[in-house]
């Protein structure tokens, strides 16, 4: 009987969840265009080695998500030590490609010759 409510809980929960993306994700001209002004006077431009750490963290992230599936709504034995090298495995490498910029200056500041 509780696994039966755990699982329609879970439905529930992952039927809004996807709502909200749906709402959130939805084109709005005005806004995105305002965006893309702020940005471009910030120069900060997003190119593909950030975007490409942005979706290694979540990936990381995400593993605790399947951790959760796994020991709560399935009940299996599992512990965090099995999940937690695959987390840092996408965060740690994610967080310097998102910062590599900011990483960069350090290292410049440190080292007088390098550019």
């Amino acid at each position: 009987m509780t696994m039966h409510f755990l699982k329609i809980n879970l439905n529930l929960q992952l039927k809004d969840l996807f709502l909200l993306y749906c709402l959130n994700s939805a084109p709005m001209p005005s806004n995105k265009n305002k965006f893309l002004d702020v940005r471009k006077k910030m120069g900060r431009d997003k190119d593909l080695l950030t975007t490409t750490g942005s979706i290694l963290v979540a990936l990381g992230v995400a593993v605790w998500g399947v951790y959760a599936l796994l020991r709560w709504g399935l009940g299996w034995d599992v512990t965090g030590r099995q999940f937690l090298p695959y987390h840092l495995a996408g965060v740690i490498p994610g967080m310097i490609l998102r910062r590599r910029s900011f990483l960069l200056r350090i290292v410049s500041r440190v080292i007088p010759g390098r550019n």
